[in-house]
């Protein structure tokens, strides 16, 4: 995905992978800091993330969860959200 922050260089935010079983209880997770991207007021950053699921995770029950959380509460744009399996 690509940030672009609108009023600070850091945005606080983190996004954030996890895997939660069917009573919505989390199995695995895996967040990085959009900051550790080096992002830049007006500017668009790439921010990727990539990860191995374990082998104990393959249940059709469980629920991948993909999401920004912005703790820093700054306002910024993203753009381009790309998921892909391999």
């Amino acid at each position: 995905m690509w940030v672009n922050p609108i009023c600070s260089d850091s945005t606080g935010a983190s996004l954030i992978v996890s895997i939660e079983d069917e009573n919505h209880t989390p199995r695995f997770s895996k967040s990085v800091p959009v900051n550790q991207f080096h992002t830049k007021t007006g500017t668009w950053s790439e921010v990727t993330m990539s990860l191995l699921v374990p082998h104990w995770l393959n249940d059709p029950a469980y629920r991948l969860n993909i999401y920004i959380r912005n703790t820093g509460r700054k306002t910024f744009f993203v753009d381009d959200i790309c998921v892909r399996f391999e």
